[in-house]
């Protein structure tokens, strides 16, 4: 069984989402991997300084969940980082500002292409959005407003398709087993249809199902 916690990033859901996490017995958490969570689960590094290195949009809530994942990690759950779109567009970053590649070089490396792609488009969408929003042409502004919401709404789709081929992968392959904790924001609802879909073309007896936290 896997079940996909929708919820927001806020402190409110820590009750309802420890309650779900409790029930299973792997958390895949919607992060890209980092070797610093085995640090911070272990009690190598503390939390304080696993937060500030993340330095996360919701700092309180971050601190939060790394307090109940310590403790789930101590009773034994499995705890993975499970999120190529995001895993992808570190590497981006890291070839444009830390390696100084050429970003038409990177655009064409077939292992971020796709990523690239998305992330130009919804970004220079955007742009064009904010533009128009000051032109004093409510008409472009409504035609650039909708034209972003495709080029976001093809962001997230192609997210959720990579973490599903992930985590089908995982379970295909019997990496992961047993029920399954998958997070997931509430703007990833495609999540939960791409996963099931997936799955059942697999042919593999295992339930998706949503749990809404809030």
């Amino acid at each position: 069984m896997i079940t996909i916690g929708f919820s927001p990033h806020r402190v409110e859901v820590l009750e309802s989402m420890a309650r779900e996490m409790e029930g299973h017995d792997l958390i895949i958490l919607e992060e890209p991997p980092s070797e610093m969570l085995g640090e911070m689960l272990a009690g190598r590094m503390g939390v304080e300084e696993y937060v500030e290195e993340l330095v996360p949009a919701f700092p309180l809530f971050t601190t939060n969940v790394c307090g109940l994942l310590r403790r789930l990690y101590g009773a034994g759950k499995r705890i993975e980082q499970v999120e190529p779109y995001l895993a992808t567009l570190e590497r981006i970053y890291g070839l444009l500002d830390d390696e100084g590649v050429p970003a038409e070089t990177v655009c064409r490396l077939p292992e971020v292409s796709e990523v690239y792609s998305a992330e130009s488009r919804a970004t220079g969408a955007l742009m064009n959005f904010y533009r128009k929003m000051g032109g004093g042409d409510f008409r472009a502004a409504v035609t650039a407003c909708r034209e972003f919401a495709h080029a976001d709404a093809a962001r997230l789709r192609l997210r959720a398709r990579l973490r599903t081929e992930a985590i089908s992968a995982g379970v295909r392959a019997g990496e992961y087993g047993g029920k399954i904790y998958v997070e997931a924001g509430y703007i990833h609802l495609a999540l939960f249809v791409f996963l099931r879909r997936s799955l059942a073309e697999a042919v593999l007896n295992v339930r998706v199902r949503p749990r809404y936290l809030l």
